[in-house]
């Protein structure tokens, strides 16, 4: 079985923004602290996220915020903690990381979902900041 059918929640996929006959290199952006990442795919469970190559996750947890389009600043309302599960460095220009969410983060993820369906922004971009506080489950 393939590790994709594994998955607990189905995940909407994100990166796929064809303009005319190219596509846009819209995973470069400037991050607001902390580390820049574009959505790749993103369910109720998870998410998958592109950072720059040079960009090193040395910690377990993060705090994902999402960057609001429209102002073209970070959501402080749209956070969510999650585990830093895999990284794959076989790009030299980017690297793919899974994450796991932690606690609920159903409301945050539902209106990221609204945003990438219902707005003019095909692309969900984000930021990642260490997580200081103790996470209890």
């Amino acid at each position: 079985m393939h590790h994709i059918e594994n998955r607990v929640h189905q995940r909407v996929q994100c990166f796929n923004f064809p303009f005319e006959r190219a596509f846009i290199p819209i995973w470069v952006f400037a991050s607001f602290g902390g580390v820049a990442g574009l959505v790749v795919n993103l369910s109720f469970s998870g998410i998958q996220i592109l950072t720059e190559s040079n960009e090193k996750l040395a910690n377990q947890l993060y705090d994902i915020v999402f960057v609001d389009e429209d102002d073209n600043e970070i959501s402080n309302s749209a956070v969510c903690q999650a585990r830093h599960v895999w990284t794959d460095k076989t790009s030299t220009l980017y690297n793919t990381s899974g994450f796991s969410f932690v606690g609920d983060v159903e409301s945050a993820i539902r209106s990221q979902f609204n945003k990438f369906h219902y707005t003019s922004h095909p692309y969900l971009r984000c930021e990642l900041r260490e997580t200081f506080a103790r996470v209890l489950n």
